[in-house]
């Protein structure tokens, strides 16, 4: 995927306010309560894994857009890139760190529990009010 194609899938999520990672790659996890093993029905873009270089082009893009108290930035569930834990990524609780040290917004963060606890615990006591962590469980049964 060239460069203004990768900053333009960038745009269109961010734009969204869904902060764009990838893990460059099919979801490796495939949990079995996963509801979207079929994304057929929409389009999605083959992104790589997110760089520090594509972190730097995302944060200065969200950093354009003001901050609204009723408005929450989220991790996960892209709409133009395949639905994967981005807290597989390397480099995902360093980048979180960095957005909320950096900016006034809020995160809403989807995943299956792929966050180190004691990291979240403490971002969420040094930020208050700002993480709200969603556990993506559709059903255990």
């Amino acid at each position: 995927m060239d460069q203004e194609t990768l900053h333009e899938v960038f745009r269109r999520e961010i734009k969204d306010r869904k902060i764009p990672w990838s893990l460059g790659k099919t979801c490796p996890v495939k949990c079995t309560f996963c509801y979207e093993k079929d994304h057929s029905y929409r389009t999605t873009f083959p992104t790589p894994l997110t760089t520090q270089e594509h972190w730097k082009f995302i944060k200065s893009e969200i950093d354009k857009y003001p901050t609204r108290t009723d408005e929450s930035w989220v991790i996960g569930g892209n709409e133009y890139m395949e639905w994967t834990d981005l807290f597989l990524h390397p480099r995902a609780m360093d980048w979180l760190e960095e957005f909320l040290e950096t900016t006034d917004k809020k995160v809403t963060l989807f995943t299956v529990g792929y966050t180190p606890p004691e990291r979240i615990n403490r971002l969420a006591e040094r930020f208050p009010g700002r993480v709200n962590y969603e556990l993506s469980v559709i059903t255990l049964g």
